[in-house]
């Protein structure tokens, strides 16, 4: 009785993680995992920003995130992707993709 009680909340447990996990794309999960350092910060260092038209482009981008009209895990995904494509000068790649990737949703950066 109590094997059969137990299989029975593991298997609605295990249900309920599969489907919090599959509503969320690996984007999304590293939203909870980047939120320890705010997002300018994370953009200013990762990207090497040190130029003043660089660090107003990623204060743009910041608050287009805080008015909700891109997500941030779109910003994370592009992110990694310019880390990825040039890692010691992600900054090029970062902004013509974001500046793309924000105009197929209307807004302009």
């Amino acid at each position: 009785m109590w094997l059969m009680c137990w299989s029975a909340i593991a298997l609605c447990a295990s249900t309920a993680n599969a489907q919090q996990s599959t509503s969320l794309n690996a984007a999304e999960r590293l939203v909870d995992a980047r939120n320890i350092v705010p997002l300018i910060d994370q953009l200013k260092n990762g990207l090497r920003a040190t130029q003043p038209n660089q660090v107003h482009f990623l204060e743009q981008v910041v608050a287009q995130v805080e008015q909700g009209n891109l997500p941030r895990s779109l910003v994370n995904l592009t992110y990694r992707w310019a880390l990825q494509r040039h890692p010691r000068v992600p900054f090029p790649y970062f902004e013509t993709a974001m500046r793309e990737l924000a105009k197929r949703r209307g807004v302009m950066l």
